[in-house]
């Protein structure tokens, strides 16, 4: 229980370092300070800097969707248990990952069923 404890104080740790991430990220996309630059190799490095906080900006929303789903597991009494098969989370994937809301056996079962078997792939 202690163990379970310690992976939710994490979750909600990750959640306000996260939020603060996103709140750095849109303030540097959104607030720029000073001018477009005349040099046309400077606006170049300025789009390619604002492309790479708008693909970071994604990855942290999408990070923090999942913490605050699995937030709202813990809330409603469901952490740790697989949203698919009701089973306990293994320890060793939430300790890696503790906003995991499926057990390694149906992210497999799952994978295995997106993969195309060969034989469907086969002229």
């Amino acid at each position: 229980m202690n163990e379970l404890h310690s992976l939710i104080e994490r979750l909600r740790t990750m959640r306000t370092e996260f939020g603060h991430r996103l709140d750095r990220i849109r303030h540097d996309r959104h607030h720029k300070d000073g001018p477009v630059s005349a040099d046309f190799k400077e606006q170049v490095t300025e789009r390619e800097n604002d492309e790479v906080l708008a693909r970071l900006e994604t990855a942290t929303t999408t990070d923090l969707r999942q913490i605050d789903h699995a937030l709202s597991r813990v809330e409603a009494g469901l952490y740790p248990l697989c949203e698919r098969c009701g089973e306990r989370i293994e320890m060793q994937r939430l300790q890696a990952m503790p906003f995991a809301t499926v057990c390694t056996r149906c992210v497999k079962a799952e994978e295995r069923r997106r993969k195309p078997s060969k034989a469907r792939t086969a002229v």
